[in-house]
């Protein structure tokens, strides 16, 4: 359960950027490395026999290519009733990867209790929040993350 936050962190820029995934940390995904968190949540919405796909997705320059190679009409994605429901489980996938590296695990409970919030300005109303408006799934999985990395830490130092 998230907890009420007293601050709300909006934005993942500056000193917070390593919320974002744009940010350029190595992510390792069965064995994979990726050089984002975004690069691999490109990744697994493409079907894995799609390997040119996937190997163009995964050596992309940025996390920002990554996504375009992905938004390309011509790419491929994996099928599914709920389309909303998939990417929020290829979020958590990535979001995970990527703060099991103890430095990012431990920048990322170092945020507290704040609320996190993807405030953006691409738009982008589902994992984020746009101009106001938005569900911030992206903010909502990393506090999910936090609380995770939070009750494990407990449980270790007990």
């Amino acid at each position: 359960m998230i907890q009420q936050a007293d601050e709300t962190l909006e934005g993942f820029r500056g000193e917070h950027y390593f919320l974002s995934n744009m940010y350029e940390v190595e992510v390792v995904y069965k064995g994979i490395t990726f050089a984002s968190s975004e690069h691999l949540y490109q990744w697994l919405k493409v079907p894995p026999e799609e390997t040119w796909w996937r190997d163009k997705i995964r050596e992309a320059p940025h996390g920002k290519v990554a996504k375009k190679l992905v938004n390309n009409p011509k790419c491929p994605k994996v099928k599914t009733d709920d389309w909303d429901a998939f990417r929020i489980q290829c979020m958590k996938i990535a979001v995970w990867a990527k703060f099991r590296n103890p430095d990012m695990a431990r920048m990322l409970l170092d945020t507290g209790d704040m609320a996190l919030v993807e405030h953006n300005f691409h738009k982008d109303e589902f994992f984020g929040v746009y101009q106001g408006s938005g569900q911030n799934q992206l903010g909502r999985i990393l506090m999910l993350c936090r609380n995770y990395l939070r009750t494990l830490e407990n449980t270790l130092s007990v």
